[in-house]
């Protein structure tokens, strides 16, 4: 197990974005993060890049049946690809990490989602975030939590928190 000090040294750069890779850099070191670490910012940090771009790369952080408890909720990597993929044809959608904090098992953050409408969104299962029809041009910024429970470095489970629009 590594000293107090050692986790220190990795996770408060981090922490406080003083490391910088670029996109797809390390998704090697999601399949090797032990058990008894720490999950990284970094790691976390290109997994949001990668879904931010539109990659549907970001589903390599998720365990194959990971569940989203959204509304309904969506059960494997593919449904939750599928999801996003569905909303993207609506809005265009980008997360900002406001707050931060990890363990070995769980993932907690605080982000800023913003959303603009490129096309004209009924309420569906899609509109359902929104709580509202979303019509072209509009935009919709929502603050809210999330919590990642990690399981062999990857997430096997995303909840979200009390959601607020910003």
């Amino acid at each position: 197990m590594p000293s107090r000090r050692e986790v220190l040294t990795r996770s408060l750069p981090a922490l406080t974005g003083a490391v910088a890779q670029p996109a797809g850099a390390v998704l090697p070191d999601v399949l090797n993060v032990p058990d008894h670490e720490i999950f990284s910012r970094a790691i976390f940090d290109d997994y949001v890049a990668l879904y931010n771009a539109g990659d549907l790369a970001f589903t390599r952080y998720l365990t194959a049946d990971v569940v989203m408890e959204s509304s309904p909720p969506l059960v494997g990597r593919r449904a939750i690809a599928d999801h996003v993929s569905a909303l993207r044809a609506y809005v265009t959608e980008r997360i900002s990490v406001e707050a931060y904090s990890a363990g070995r098992s769980m993932v907690m953050v605080q982000v800023l989602a913003a959303y603009r409408c490129h096309r004209d969104l009924p309420v569906t299962a899609l509109g359902a975030p929104f709580g509202q029809a979303l019509c072209c041009g509009q935009e919709v910024r929502i603050r809210g939590s999330l919590l990642y429970e990690v399981e062999g470095g990857r997430f096997s489970r995303i909840r979200p928190g009390r959601a607020g629009t910003a």
